[in-house]
């Protein structure tokens, strides 16, 4: 199977979003009826992947985020910047239930990295988060990304590490 990751179509003209179904109701129900009115407000950028008829298989968020605390970061970032530093967040993954455990979730996180990654360039962002759900931290781990020292399941990863 061929995939393509692309932005959402706010209109939802291009991409078949009906039959999506990750298992999560509440990331099922933000792909349909909010992912298109955060993007026109400026709030966050949703990114699909789709299969060769334009059937959504999978979906992440971006959000820019406002600068974060160092207080709950690793001694080595805490020292760099004395009050805050730039971050960007992982808003949601999704991944629908007919492809899961199929490798789509690890494209997806990669493809999110790599946009986090030419974001950053202009938005000066250090740090990448994701606040992972339902046990997922395990997930984040294999790829890189490091649990909070008061919050195991937000979890970050250097900018400068990303693929």
């Amino acid at each position: 199977m061929v995939y393509l990751t692309e932005p959402l179509d706010k209109e939802h003209k291009q991409h078949d979003i009906a039959g999506f179904d990750c298992g999560t109701p509440a990331l099922n129900t933000w792909l349909k009826t909010q992912a298109s009115q955060a993007a026109r407000k400026g709030r966050s950028i949703t990114y699909v992947i789709v299969d060769d008829d334009n059937t959504v298989r999978g979906y992440f968020a971006l959000v820019a985020r406002r600068p974060y605390p160092t207080e709950s970061l690793p001694q080595e970032f805490a020292e760099k910047f004395p009050v805050s530093v730039p971050t960007a967040l992982l808003a949601r993954l999704a991944v629908d239930l007919s492809v899961q455990g199929k490798g789509v979730g690890g494209m997806l996180l990669v493809e999110a990295m790599q946009r986090v990654k030419q974001l950053a360039i202009e938005n000066g962002d250090v740090l990448l988060f994701v606040d992972a759900k339902d046990g997922q931290a395990s997930f984040y781990t294999k790829y890189g990304f490091t649990p909070l020292l008061t919050d195991p399941q937000t979890l970050f990863i250097r900018i400068d590490e990303l693929p």
